[in-house]
């Protein structure tokens, strides 16, 4: 096991913040939780990039209605588009924020992928001065947009006098992680000795273990890298038996190596060569 600093200093807030929904009517109060996931937040060689707010504490709208002051903006994903994002994370003094609301199914809703991943890019490589959460719909969300849609017919915005749902997240603002610890795990198979003793040669099988997202909280990391990560195990559990057996085993060593780090430039991977390749030269295949 190896543990060191990365060369990236990312600043994550990845756990769940719940999103009060506050039904604000004329003569009744309503309130109900939910929970939300908040963009990434990181530094990248000193430059801050994603969501830089966490607070929010103001009335939900739809783009492109009518606003009586700030509002959170309602963006279902499967209509997003990145244009009309990118204008109104740069229109501070309309926006107070954006609340991304993820398809249940996202096969089933027809989300297209090229744009999703044109609006990860885009939301993960500037700095946004603002709140922005991600949501999975649900019938409290389908309500809230559908009274917001009313409302948009009528030429009506959310207030105190006309009513509207106030979205409301107190969260502590997140602390940066200067230097995050990443670990390395390797175990090795020794294969056949050689007959004179030299030192035989040594194939590394390398995988990363970890994943990266736009929003910590929802990244499953199934493709990156769940996939290699169970490829990765199954070998080791076919070579393991193979080399129990002496009739079986192979005539180089086998490393296995997972590294930490994959998304931020494989720092991980790169650590271990640079220590491998100083402790054994011109072993490694």
């Amino acid at each position: 096991m190896m543990a060191f600093p990365s060369r990236l200093s990312p600043n994550f807030l990845a756990a769940v913040i719940f999103l009060l929904l506050s039904l604000v009517c004329v003569m009744v109060d309503a309130a109900s939780v939910m929970d939300v996931h908040r963009l990434i937040q990181y530094d990248l060689h000193g430059e801050p990039l994603g969501s830089r707010k966490s607070n929010v504490n103001q009335y939900a709208s739809l783009a492109g209605g009518p606003k009586n002051g700030r509002s959170v903006v309602v963006l279902p994903l499967a209509e997003v588009d990145v244009a009309v994002v990118n204008e109104l994370v740069q229109n501070k003094a309309a926006i107070a924020g954006i609340l991304f609301v993820l398809p249940e199914d996202f096969e089933e809703n027809g989300v297209d992928g090229e744009a999703i991943a044109e609006l990860e890019q885009s939301l993960v490589s500037q700095k946004i001065d603002m709140p922005i959460y991600f949501a999975v719909d649900n019938e409290e969300l389908q309500n809230m947009m559908a009274e917001l849609k009313k409302m948009l017919a009528m030429g009506r915005s959310p207030s105190p006098s006309l009513g509207g749902h106030r979205l409301v997240v107190n969260a502590k603002e997140p602390k940066k992680i200067d230097l995050p610890t990443l670990e390395n795990y390797q175990c090795k198979l020794t294969g056949t000795a050689k007959e004179d003793g030299s030192p035989k040669p040594t194939i590394a099988i390398v995988s990363y273990y970890d994943t990266f997202g736009i929003v910590p909280s929802l990244a499953v990391g199934a493709d990156s890298n769940g996939s290699g990560l169970i490829s990765f195990l199954e070998l080791l559990r076919l070579f393991s038996r193979l080399y129990k057996d002496a009739r079986t085993k192979g005539e180089y060593d086998l490393l296995f190596v997972l590294t930490a780090g994959g998304a931020l430039n494989y720092a991980g991977a790169e650590h271990w060569l640079d220590q491998a390749e100083q402790a054994t030269p011109n072993v490694l295949e």
